[in-house]
């Protein structure tokens, strides 16, 4: 069976990494093609076995019918029998280029409809997803909480959930020591810079008080807004908060850090606190509904937003006051659930059926 597989860009973000897995992990089953608009291409080296197509065509306005009629003579030229997309441009082309008597399937990755759902923007998305929509396309969810979304605001049924699935591997370094109060506390927080991440609310809370704390806290991750969040932690003089930049190596960094946190106000399943939580890392992140689904509320929460709450339980770990342990037993139990295995059998019957 030729399967397409359509994204925006290979740019290293988690809906690309887990495009990337999947195809990688697919070729014994079916004929795969991974398609891609245009740049950035940062995952094209990790992807073997797989043939692979970029447009070279950025998505606009002006390029839509361009991007549809290229999508429609892959599929042609190459007798495909299923097209899946993965982000909402390439859901946009696939569904204009919509063929009979091959399956269609549709993935989505994020929230915004929910987490964005007062912006005029978001709103005209959403109409235009509705207006599009043909009921023979086959609708994935990343969580549980995506699907609710997509229930509630487009009134879609018939959805499957299927939970993205955690990849790392286990790699042969000892753990990092427990965190011993009075310490200085070092910190890691990985995800692309861009607005639904937050990290606003990071420079808030060391301006107004951390920065002159017992803490270090490193960001790993790149994008077009990086070198201005750099500029705002110098021109505040903010010493002990670093924008790292992109990394590879996220499991080998995570090991050096005594905390891991994520301050996004918008996610839909993500998969960085299951990296923290394979490595048994003490995990500290916003309470938005996919943090709390994905880690099963098995980890320590501040508001979402609030900069004065992460700073009292920055604050309070610092000074010995909140018990940081980890419950192996309870990550082992909740890494299960995100199981590579589970996730491609379910997906094979997805593409089969």
């Amino acid at each position: 069976m030729k399967i397409l597989h359509i994204i925006d860009t290979l740019g290293r973000g988690g809906a690309e990494t887990l495009l990337v897995n999947v195809v990688n992990s697919l070729n014994k089953d079916f004929d795969n093609i991974l398609l891609y608009f245009s740049a950035p291409h940062d995952l094209k080296a990790e992807i073997a076995g797989t043939k692979v197509i970029c447009l070279d065509i950025p998505f606009s306005v002006k390029n839509i019918f361009r991007l549809k009629k290229e999508v429609q003579k892959v599929i042609q030229e190459n007798r495909v029998l299923v097209v899946h997309s993965h982000s909402y441009w390439s859901n946009f082309i696939a569904r204009l280029a919509y063929t009979e008597n091959v399956r269609f399937v549709q993935s989505y990755h994020n929230a915004i409809y929910d987490t964005m759902w007062d912006k005029k923007s978001t709103k005209l998305l959403a109409l235009l997803d509705k207006i599009t929509y043909k009921k023979e396309i086959k609708l994935v969810a990343v969580s549980a909480y995506v699907k609710s979304i997509l229930v509630e605001k487009l009134k879609y049924k018939n959805i499957e959930v299927l939970k993205n699935f955690s990849n790392v591997q286990q790699i042969s370094v000892k753990e990092r020591p427990p965190y011993k109060k009075g310490e200085l506390l070092k910190v890691i927080s990985v995800g692309n810079i861009k607005k639904e991440k937050n990290y606003e609310l990071l420079i808030e809370a060391f301006d107004k008080e951390l920065k002159h704390a017992s803490v270090e806290l490193d960001v790993f991750g790149g994008g077009q807004e990086l070198e201005k969040f750099r500029e705002k932690v110098k021109a505040q003089a903010i010493p002990n908060l670093h924008f790292r930049g992109q990394t590879h190596q996220v499991s080998e960094e995570l090991l050096k850090y005594d905390l891991f946190c994520m301050t996004s106000f918008s996610e839909a399943c993500p998969l960085s606190p299951l990296e923290a939580m394979r490595l048994n890392m003490p995990i500290l992140l916003s309470d938005i509904p996919a943090f709390k689904e994905v880690t099963e509320h098995s980890v320590m929460f501040f508001e979402s937003g609030n900069a004065n709450d992460f700073i009292e339980k920055i604050q309070q770990i610092i000074k010995g006051k909140q018990d940081i342990s980890v419950d192996k037993e309870i990550y082992g139990r909740v890494l299960s659930n995100y199981s590579k295995e589970d996730y491609l059998a379910k997906l094979k019957s997805i593409y089969e059926n």
